[in-house]
């Protein structure tokens, strides 16, 4: 939203990020993502610097990212395994190649003599 401004209110705030429905929810919500980074309220100001919020829940939503698709899911990696050719005589070839993935190289131990 554009025409917030730069020190909304908390309630302005609420409306933006929640809409009017869940604006009532904002002060639980609001104390559980300052700790996790959104800027408190500047004793100076009387508010919170709209970009600075607005820069953080989109950061969250992974869309300012360049290779977001647009969603909270884009922040997660997508691992695409090629599985073509065992799809029919193993159905859990994708499942085995991400444990493989995971697994760390071992090399054989050998004892000494």
């Amino acid at each position: 939203m554009t025409d917030l401004p730069l020190y909304p209110s908390e309630d302005e705030i609420a409306r933006a990020v929640l809409g009017p429905g869940r604006a009532k929810d904002w002060p639980g919500i609001a104390a559980h993502d300052e700790r996790h980074g959104l800027p408190p309220v500047d004793p100076v100001h009387g508010g919170r610097p709209w970009p600075l919020v607005e820069r953080f829940y989109r950061a969250i939503m992974g869309l300012d990212r360049p290779d977001a698709a647009g969603g909270p899911l884009a922040r997660h990696r997508v691992r695409i395994v090629d599985t073509a050719e065992h799809r029919e005589e193993n159905p859990s070839a994708e499942k085995d190649a991400a444990l493989r993935a995971r697994r760390p190289q071992r090399r054989a131990f050998r004892a000494r003599p």
